[in-house]
């Protein structure tokens, strides 16, 4: 799913931004968003299941819901003039047609500052019956 996101980023207009194939953070656990402005990571998915009905003769119905964390951030006092469409299509990702089968899709977006930094994250969640 990784990939998918990363190919539907790479479509999109991004302006100054670019995508990068690494992972967010270094081997030291120092986050790569912070040192690369205006380079847009994505996580590896992390999978949570939460059972809907459990039924007597030990069959189960969960859904299980995939996120994925996207990542970006630039200068704080000089948002490039594009900032607030970049994130508005960033948050269509969610509606990535290449991935099927969920019956739920959502996009929740964070901004928080690190010095003179603005890191935006965007997570991705995806929900199927299983």
């Amino acid at each position: 799913m990784r990939q998918e996101i990363l190919d539907y980023i790479g479509d999109l207009n991004l302006g100054a931004f670019t995508t990068s194939q690494e992972l967010p953070w270094d081997s030291s656990g120092t986050p790569l968003y912070v040192k690369n402005l205006k380079k847009i990571y994505v996580d590896r998915p992390e999978y949570t299941e939460e059972t809907v009905i459990a039924t007597l003769d030990g069959v189960t119905i969960e859904n299980q819901t995939t996120s994925v964390r996207a990542f970006f951030a630039c200068d704080a006092k000089a948002l490039p003039p594009s900032y607030d469409d970049l994130v508005s299509d960033l948050r269509s990702v969610r509606d990535i047609d290449t991935v099927t089968g969920f019956s739920s899709r959502g996009c929740e977006i964070t901004s928080r500052f690190e010095a003179d930094v603005l890191v935006t994250e965007l997570t991705y969640t995806f929900v199927k019956l299983i």
